[in-house]
C-alpha cells in the first residue's frame, strides 16, 4: 500500500494515472469533484483488473483541472 498526499488549491475534477517504468498505464482513475484542501490517495499496488503489481518504482500522474503533477513513488511490498 503506498499513500500520497496531495493539495488542491480550488475545488474541481481530479484524475489519478499510474504507470510503471516503461510508462505503461497501469491504473486509470476518475476521482471526482474535489473540494480545495489536502487530500490522500491509498494505493494497494493493483492495477486496473485488481491484479497485484511487483515491487518497484511507479509515477503517479494527478491532473486537477488541466494541470498536471507527476510524483515517482517507489511501491515496497
Amino acid at each position: 500500500m503506498t499513500r500520497f498526499s496531495y493539495t488542491l488549491p480550488s475545488s474541481g475534477n481530479l484524475e489519478i494515472n499510474i504507470y510503471d517504468t516503461i510508462g505503461r498505464l497501469v491504473l486509470a482513475e476518475k476521482v471526482g469533484d474535489l473540494q480545495a484542501g489536502a487530500h490522500n490517495y491509498v494505493w494497494r499496488g493493483v492495477d486496473d483488473k485488481n491484479s497485484e503489481l511487483p515491487t518497484g518504482i511507479y509515477y503517479f500522474e494527478l491532473t486537477f483541472n488541466g494541470a498536471k503533477l507527476v510524483q515517482r513513488v517507489v511501491m515496497l511490498k
